[in-house]
């Protein structure tokens, strides 16, 4: 009887043992792949990283393929792809590998800040607003990019809300990143928002600076909108830059072939201004820019604050307003942009060309 004792409680002690045993190498396993699969994807992680350090430090001047550092501490293999295909972002993707794992990881760049908003008419990164009676009439002119190659040309984009007030006319297609409420009276590529799907877009940055020294050594440095007005009232070429950070320069039937910028706001009305040259900006305004009747804008206009149109004017160019843009009613807005900004822009002086990572995966 004992010895069957014995036997029964050795049979179920070397049986608990086994099961332990079996689960703690179970556990093991499962922690050694664990692991395994952190250290391959730490590995990734960080030849990503130093590979897109890399890039940005020198803005997209270099390609990195392959290892990217000297000492591997995780025991994997790596290898770092920079795909640059499409014109607007950079898609560098790091791989990692050891015995037991295969990890990746993928960064999006967008090359230079802010691309996307020069394939619009009109970009508004805050409220566009348009009022009862206005019309908003946005026109392709076919450069050595042809039109119906670039269909977002005719077109107008917003980060926020799209609001319409009273029927306003609208010709070319609308994207919000918000929502659109209101009525149009026509719209000849519809309605797109964040309802189906419309994400905004990253918004450019331009230093002042080129434009402050190319003034100075030309002698169209002004410390006051009235010096700029005196200037204009002789002369119709170069670059004018307005010093004066406060209030509104208010500058009427004058003509300018060239680049103005304002420190302050800009009320301008009755005359032509800026170049048809689309590798450098016509107009900058830190404030905001009230447009009146009867103006011609050439060019690449740049807007801090919020951009006002009170009455009839025309933009043969694109029109970027971070601040907005509201459109008052009774007036007729013409925007006639050329798709080959979409390609020159990338020269403007001062445009801020540091590539930022706008989206990243793992798997």
């Amino acid at each position: 009887m004992s010895l069957a004792v014995i036997f029964v409680v050795g049979f179920f002690g070397l049986g608990m043992a086994l099961t332990i045993a079996t689960v703690a190498l179970v556990g093991l396993n499962k922690n050694y792949n664990t692991n395994s699969g952190n250290q391959t994807f730490y590995t990734a992680e960080s030849a990503v990283k130093e590979s897109t350090y890399q890039y940005i430090k020198s803005k997209g001047s270099i390609i990195l393929d392959g290892d990217v550092y000297a000492q591997d501490i995780n025991n994997s293999t790596d290898n770092v792809i920079v795909d640059e295909s499409d014109p607007i972002f950079t898609y560098i993707t790091a791989t990692a590998t050891n015995t037991l794992t295969n990890r990746q990881v993928k960064y999006k760049l967008e090359r230079i800040p802010g691309s996307m908003t020069f394939s619009y008419a009109i970009f508004a990164s805050g409220e566009l607003t348009m009022h009862g009676g206005a019309g908003l009439d946005i026109d392709c002119v076919d450069g050595t990019i042809i039109c119906n190659d670039f269909p977002l040309g005719a077109s107008v984009f917003s980060n926020e809300d799209i609001t319409l007030h009273g029927n306003p006319r609208i010709e070319g297609g609308a994207y919000s990143a918000g929502e659109i409420t209101g009525n149009d009276h026509f719209i000849d590529d519809g309605l797109h928002d964040s309802n189906v799907g419309i994400k905004s877009i990253s918004v450019p940055t331009i230093d002042l600076q080129p434009y402050h020294d190319e003034a100075t050594a030309s002698s169209t440095l002004f410390s006051t909108p009235a010096q700029a007005n005196t200037y204009l009232a002789s002369h119709s070429t170069g670059t004018v830059f307005i010093e004066q950070d406060t209030g509104t320069t208010a500058i009427q039937h004058k003509d300018l072939d060239g680049t103005l910028v304002t420190q302050n706001s800009l009320d301008l009305s009755q005359g032509t201004y800026g170049t048809t040259d689309f590798s450098r900006a016509a107009l900058i305004v830190e404030g905001g820019l009230d447009i009146g009747s009867n103006t011609i804008i050439n060019g690449i206009v740049y807007v801090e604050g919020t951009t006002k149109f009170v009455g009839n004017g025309i933009i043969n160019g694109v029109l970027i307003s971070k601040g907005g843009i509201e459109v008052e009613g009774g007036g007729s807005i013409e925007i006639n942009y050329n798709p080959d900004i979409s390609q020159e822009f990338q020269n403007i002086p001062g445009l801020d060309e540091t590539p930022i990572i706008t989206n990243w995966q793992e798997q």
